[in-house]
This record gives structure tokens, C-alpha cells and sequence, in this order.
């Protein structure tokens, strides 16, 4: 029976010559369920329409005169015809709502001679699946959503992909500005968690909740409770520069008492809501009692009650996360205000405005000149400033900026006497000339940068102030800073200020963005800044929050042995021209240690779907032997300057003959040898043991393999140290290609359907 159906295959062949002339490509497609991009029983349906076709000028898009393929839904094959031999890009249009994943690319370089065809070369993807999740106030703790229990907003979802309750930078994570929360998710098991605020607890889910993701579903939005009670936290510090807000040069407070005076008497009874500061300076107050009217006080480690902190009524705390930094003045201090003196008077009246972003100084010597040493600081978008100054009698100068210039008349706040180095002495308002008054806007944007570890989008206690970052406002809302965007840089302190920006009302937004570098990302949303509405005569409060993105790293590797021992690496991200010859190091494994190899790469790179893929050839083939390639550490960097932080390895073998892959030559090799012996177009993988370019199997391949039969490669101890990068060449994914002519790519279709 097998002898007939191969004869009536031959026969079939015969009767198209024709077709000997023209070379093809075949694979299968497959809805790669699990995402592992491996062929499995059950991923062999995919619902999608299918287009394979060749990329000839490798843009990225099927142009008109390309070859291509369209196959029918639930097709599991495809058979792309070429009009000649020769090298193709071959990829596959994967549709919306997928994500490819054999391979990675969306695409394959295969090479093909006249007259036969490519089998292997194949195609997956899968399905987006999606979860979402809808916060609300639990009040009653109950784990349910009743009648008069509203949503909660600001709250992250992220998918706890190790277990540990903790996000990590590499867990899909969701917006934390809305009351839904939506994750896009391959196919598998989660669990799911709610972020809560400082104070809050989940009640329907305290532990995560578990969902399984199919490719392709929306889950629709599971009601998750959270409950708070009223809290208030915050950092502690010693005011060095005077200014009145928490910078990162003041230094913070250990072991100090921060606590909520209900009855208002001045100590701290029992019963109160009190907390000692941490190591950090860090303090929190959890206790429903927060809802009434209360003094914030602190108490010093000997005891002694400092009262002139905050007075909080019932309507002014939260039901949430209230924040409120503390700091204790540790030196003199001179205050006071700004304000544009619009009729000289030096008296401020309706109609004149105080003026943000002045530099004001302590004129210790009195020369009336900012001399080095002197105190300095900035006014505030409201016009005030706060700042440290020395013992002695002086007076508190402005500078000209912003066309705004120091009225001569009163160029000066009164001289005053500073003694006991912990005074405080309000100025009072000092007017300057507005030398621009028709271009105020008197629109001022002011805030804080932060790192924001946890990626929440708000700025919590223990998260640093980021100083040096360029902030600007997005009008067109592209995401990039333009020439024509105001920008400003954050100070020592992590705080800025955009002052007279453009108002855009309230029919409008736009966005505040850190022009982000060195592998930092804006956070809310993930990635794009902070919305908001700016208002003229008004002052708009925005903290922008930029965490650390993951490293740029070795998405997979592989050793093409076909393929004269090509070395194929992708990496993570869209590297562009970061990527040179000097990036790799190749080590071969001598005497117990990694030895380097001198050798020289040639190097091709293409980017697909935001990767970047690296093809390294060497002028000559390599010995029998282990080897690594090392990416060396922070060699490479993305577009916004992120660079792969360690070295990534991929350890490879390689054995002359060893036609299976196994690390030994042995008798199965010689079958492959045998099996195609006379046969052109083969590949190493086929008995091509010389590498002869016509691929003719033939004594000189039999000659290798006899002078390597029983050979075998063991893969050094030291090489489990290594990173795996996906090494291997079994499975849908990283299988080499297979070289048949067009009869046996027939006979092998054949046999598969009659098996």
C-alpha cells in the first residue's frame, strides 16, 4: 500500500514540470493558545484570516506585486508560491486583538532554490484576553456592592505574576486614574490584585482574586471592595533651608511622635491617634477618631509638644490617603511675598497679582548684590517664599527676572536683626515693576517630581523628589517636548514651576510631562504625564510621578547551524543605532574557564513589533567546542536611554556531524547522512556536514562525519550559570527550516494527512 500511494505522488509530479522552475514556502498557522509559540495538540485552528507573503523590500507592509497567500479561517497550513529562488523575508499580517508569538518577529528570513520548497516555516499568534476590575468603597466591609456604595478612583490592578503581593516593574499593571481598571493578558491562570491606599484594606478580595484569561474574552468588571479608615501620613524633618516645605536636603526626624490632639489640650492622652516616625522620618495615623475636628501636634523624644503644627476640622480629612509633611525650623527664618506693584505705591491693592518663580536673597553684606554664599530661594506661585538665613542684621532682597525689575524706591524689605538662630520674621509683601503686564496670563502650574515606585501616580510617603527634570506642557499632546512648549527645570528640591502658561479653560486640557531619560517612564496611564485644566488668575497644583522602566534586555537567542553557525539574538526593545559589532563578545570554554575568541562578527539587524533582531556571522566556521556569546553590560540603550544593565549569555555547542542536535555524533547521524545522500539542497541539518553551497550530500560529508563519529561535546558545570535565553531548536518557534524539493515536500504533506 505505502509503495502505490508513492507512486501515484510520483506520478502527480510528473505531470507538473511546469512548476520545477518556481521555488515556494509552507508552513502552518496556528492559534498559539498558551503563548509559549510551540505547536500543540489543540492550538491548530486558528479563527483569523491569514496572509503570509514576501516581504521583498522589507518594509513591513504587503505591497502591491508581492507574493502572498491568504488562507480561509480555521486553516492550519499555508503554501506561498515564489516566482524565483533566492532569499525572502516572509511574514505573516497578524490581526488586531493578537500578538505574534511564533516567532516573536511576525516574520522569517528563509532562502530557497528554483525548483524546491521550504517546509517548517511557520506562524502563530494569540489572543489578547481581558480583565477588568471596578473599585469601590466598602463600607460595611461586607465584601459586596450594595445600594449606597459608591466606586472608588485612583486605584491600580495589576496581574501578581510571582506571588509576592508586591508590584514589580515587569507585572502588567493598569491606569490608576478611573474607577475601571482594565489588564490585556494572555491566555493562563492570574491572580489579580487592587492596589489599596495607606489605610485601606480589600474586602472582597484581602488575598487577590484568581481569574483564568482566555485569548480573545473581556472579563467584564469585577466589583473589588476597599475599605478605609481616615488616615493621615507623612514625612518628618529638620527645615534646614527654611522654606517650609519637605526637601531632600532636610534632614528627617527618627524616633519623634506625631499625633492627633482631639480634645486640643495640648498633650497626647490616651487613646489618641499617635505614631513614632521610622527610620525615615515617616509617619502614618489610621484611626476613624480622624473624621472630627483635631490639632496636629508632635512631640520630641525628651517629651516636649511642639504646637504650632496643622488644625484639622471633620470636612478636611480623608476618608482615603491624606498627606501632610512636617517640618521643624532649624534655623531663623525669613518670609514674606512678592507682588507686581502696578502704580509704585509699594502697597498692594485690587487688581495687582503676586508673582511667582522670583529669586529672592538675604544680602548679609549689604552691598546690594547677590554675592556667593548669600541665601537664596524662590518665590511660590502665590508669591511667597520661605527660606533660612544667618544671625545678624541685613535686609531681604529680589532680583530682576521674568520681565519683572526691582522698583527702585523700594528695592528692599525693611532691614531686620536676626539673634537667637530660631527666629521667625514675616517681611510682609515688597512690590516690583511688571515691565510685560499684557502678556500675564497669571496661569501657574507648580508641583513636585517624584519617583513613584509603586506606580500609583500619586506621590506617597518614602518616595524621593526627583531634582533636574525638565518639565513641560504638552499643548498638541504628542509626547514629545516641541521648541514651541514651555518647559521648566525641577529644582533641588524635586519642585518646579510654569509660570503665565497659556489657560486653556475649562472646555480643555492638556498634559504636564517630564521629558524622561535614561530608562524613565512617566507614570498614569503608564506612561503620558498628568491632565490638566489651566485656568488664568489661578495656580494649578501637579505632581508628576517618573519610576525606573526594566532594563533593556535578551528577549531570545539561537544558534542558526544551518546557517553557516549564524548566532540570531532579539532583544527586548527597538535598540536602532545603538547596536554595533563591539556590543558582542564571543568566549569558547577552555580548561575551565571562558576564554574569549577573537573573532569578528558581520552584523545585520532589522526591528519588527518593537524589537530589534541581531544576525552575527563569522568569517569561518567554529571548532568543536562550548561556547558564549555575551551581550556586554550596558552596551546597548533603547530611544529614551535605556541600556541593558547586566551582561546576558547564551551558551551554545557546537559538534561538527552531529545532524541531530543531540551533542554526539552517532549512527543516527549517519542515517540522516544516508537518507540524503546525492540529494542537492540540503542543509547541515540534512548530512550538508561540509557546508558545500549547493548542498549536495556527498564523500566529503561522509569524511566529517567520520572523523568526528563518537564524539561528544558535555556542556560545562559553569554554563547552568548562564542565562537561558531560549536556546533551544525544538519546537514551532525556533526550529530551523527544512530544504525539500517540491516532490518530497508533497510526500510529506501526504504522509502527515494519511497518518
Amino acid at each position: 500500500m505505502h509503495r502505490q500511494r508513492t507512486f501515484q505522488r510520483q506520478f502527480v509530479e510528473l505531470l507538473e514540470p511546469r512548476r520545477l522552475l518556481t521555488a515556494s514556502v509552507s508552513g502552518a498557522i496556528m492559534e498559539d493558545v498558551n503563548a509559549n509559540g510551540t505547536l500543540e495538540s489543540g492550538e491548530t485552528a486558528p479563527v483569523w484570516t491569514t496572509t503570509i507573503y514576501a516581504d521583498l523590500n522589507r518594509n513591513g507592509v504587503l505591497d502591491s506585486g508581492e507574493p502572498s497567500a491568504t488562507e480561509a479561517p480555521y486553516a492550519t497550513s499555508y503554501h506561498l508560491s515564489l516566482a524565483t529562488g533566492g532569499t525572502y523575508m516572509i511574514r505573516a499580517i497578524i490581526p488586531g486583538g493578537y500578538v505574534a508569538s511564533a516567532p516573536s518577529t511576525g516574520y522569517q528570513i528563509v532562502t530557497v532554490q528554483n525548483g524546491f520548497g521550504i517546509l517548517g516555516v511557520n506562524f502563530g499568534a494569540w489572543r489578547i484576553g481581558k480583565y477588568s476590575a471596578r473599585s469601590f468603597d466598602d463600607t460595611n466591609s461586607n465584601g459586596t456592592q450594595d445600594s449606597n456604595e459608591n466606586s472608588t478612583y485612583n486605584r491600580t490592578l495589576w496581574a501578581d505574576l510571582d506571588g509576592d503581593g508586591v508590584m514589580d516593574p515587569n507585572e502588567p499593571a493598569s491606569a490608576s486614574d478611573g474607577s475601571s481598571a482594565e489588564l490585556d493578558l494572555r491566555g493562563g491562570t492570574y491572580t489579580m490584585r487592587l492596589a489599596p491606599p495607606l489605610g485601606w484594606v480589600n474586602t472582597t478580595a484581602p488575598d487577590g482574586v484568581t481569574r483564568t484569561i482566555q485569548g480573545g474574552i473581556g472579563n467584564f468588571p469585577d466589583p473589588l471592595g476597599q475599605h478605609g479608615t481616615y488616615n493621615l501620613a507623612g514625612t518628618l524633618a529638620n527645615d534646614v533651608n527654611g522654606n517650609g516645605l519637605l526637601d531632600p536636603a532636610d534632614s528627617v526626624l527618627a524616633g519623634w511622635t506625631v499625633f492627633a490632639d482631639m480634645n486640643k489640650n495640648g498633650a497626647l492622652d490616651t487613646g489618641e491617634p499617635s505614631a513614632v516616625t521610622d527610620s525615615s522620618g515617616n509617619y502614618a495615623l489610621i484611626d476613624n477618631q480622624l473624621a472630627n475636628s483635631f490639632n496636629l501636634r508632635v512631640r520630641t523624644p525628651s517629651g516636649q509638644v511642639i504646637s504650632y503644627f496643622r488644625v484639622y476640622g471633620g470636612a478636611t480629612t480623608y476618608n482615603g490617603f491624606g498627606r501632610d509633611d512636617l517640618v521643624v525650623p532649624a534655623s531663623n527664618i525669613a518670609s514674606g511675598r512678592i507682588f507686581a506693584d502696578l502704580n509704585g505705591y509699594n502697597v498692594f491693592n485690587t487688581g495687582e497679582y503676586f508673582i511667582p518663580n522670583i529669586t529672592v536673597y538675604a544680602d548679609v553684606n549689604g552691598n546690594g548684590a547677590l554675592d556667593s554664599g548669600e541665601p537664596t530661594t524662590t518665590t511660590n506661585t502665590t508669591g511667597n517664599f520661605s527660606f533660612a538665613v544667618p544671625n545678624g542684621t541685613f535686609a531681604v532682597r529680589p532680583l530682576d527676572g521674568n520681565n519683572y525689575a526691582v522698583n527702585p524706591s523700594f528695592p528692599a524689605f525693611a532691614s531686620k536683626t536676626w539673634t537667637n538662630n530660631n527666629s521667625n520674621i514675616p517681611l510682609g509683601s515688597l512690590g516690583m515693576i511688571d515691565n510685560a503686564p499684557s502678556s500675564r496670563t497669571h496661569a501657574h502650574v507648580t508641583g513636585v517630581i517624584f519617583n513613584d515606585v509603586n506606580r500609583n501616580s500619586r506621590w506617597d510617603v518614602g518616595e524621593a523628589l526627583m531634582p533636574g527634570q525638565i518639565v513641560y506642557i504638552d499643548y498638541n499632546h504628542n509626547g514629545v517636548r516641541d521648541s514651541s512648549e514651555a518647559f521648566a527645570v525641577s529644582g533641588a528640591d524635586g519642585r518646579y514651576i510654569l509660570a503665565d502658561m497659556p489657560s486653556t479653560g475649562s472646555s480643555t486640557s492638556t498634559d504636564i510631562r517630564v521629558d524622561t531619560t535614561d530608562g524613565w517612564l512617566n507614570t498614569r496611564r503608564g506612561f503620558d504625564g498628568r491632565s490638566v485644566q489651566v485656568y488664568a488668575n489661578q495656580g494649578a497644583l501637579v505632581d508628576v510621578g517618573i519610576y525606573a522602566a526594566p532594563d533593556v534586555g535578551v528577549a531570545s537567542a539561537s544558534l542558526d547551524v544551518d546557517d553557516q553557525q549564524a548566532l540570531n539574538v532579539t532583544f527586548t526593545y527597538d535598540l536602532g543605532a545603538s547596536l554595533q559589532n563591539g556590543d558582542f563578545v564571543l568566549f569558547e570554554y577552555l580548561n575551565g574557564i571562558w576564554a574569549p575568541v577573537a573573532t569578528p562578527f558581520s552584523m545585520t539587524t532589522s526591528t519588527a513589533n518593537g524589537q530589534s533582531t541581531v544576525v552575527l556571522k563569522l568569517p569561518q566556521l567554529l571548532a568543536n567546542g562550548a561556547y558564549r556569546l555575551q551581550v556586554l553590560p550596558g552596551s546597548v540603550a533603547d530611544a529614551t536611554g535605556r541600556k541593558n544593565g547586566s551582561a546576558s549569555n547564551y551558551d551554545f555547542t557546537i559538534l561538527a556531524a552531529d545532524g541531530n542536535h543531540n551533542q554526539t555524533v552517532d549512527i543516527q547521524d549517519f542515517n540522516i547522512l544516508a537518507a540524503n545522500f546525492g540529494k542537492t539542497g540540503q542543509t547541515w541539518s540534512q548530512g550538508n556536514y561540509d557546508y558545500s553551497a549547493d548542498g549536495t550530500i556527498t564523500i566529503t560529508d561522509f569524511n566529517v562525519l567520520a572523523a568526528n563519529f563518537g564524539k561528544h561535546i558535555e556542556a560545562p558545570a559553569t554554563m547552568a550559570l548562564s542565562t537561558p535565553l531560549g536556546a533551544s531548536m525544538i519546537g514551532i518557534a525556533n526550529a530551523s527550516p527544512l530544504t525539500l524539493s517540491r516532490k518530497e515536500a508533497t510526500d510529506r504533506i501526504v504522509d502527515s494527512v494519511l497518518a
